[in-house]
């Protein structure tokens, strides 16, 4: 007579199988995804405050640098 197998007795190492791959494999492959994600985010969230940065300035130059030319010059003391 042959011995049923048991489910639990062939159901256990598919179940460590999957276990491992995703302890092993895909929760190291979520953090690359997401650190990844976040350095971009710091890098692009730097990079354009950075050009923000540089517009305002270049901006505000630029309207004093009108503001200076549009002025009529003054005269010294007369003597």
């Amino acid at each position: 007579m042959r011995r049923a197998t048991d489910t639990g007795t062939v159901l256990a190492p598919l179940a460590l199988g999957a276990v491992a791959i995703v302890c092993c494999a895909g929760l190291p492959a979520m953090a690359a995804v997401l650190a990844g994600l976040t350095l971009a985010t710091i890098l692009g969230v730097g990079g354009g405050l950075v050009a923000l940065i540089a517009a305002v300035a270049g901006t505000v130059a630029i309207l004093r640098a009108r503001r200076r030319r549009s002025c009529a010059p003054t005269q010294g003391p007369s003597q």
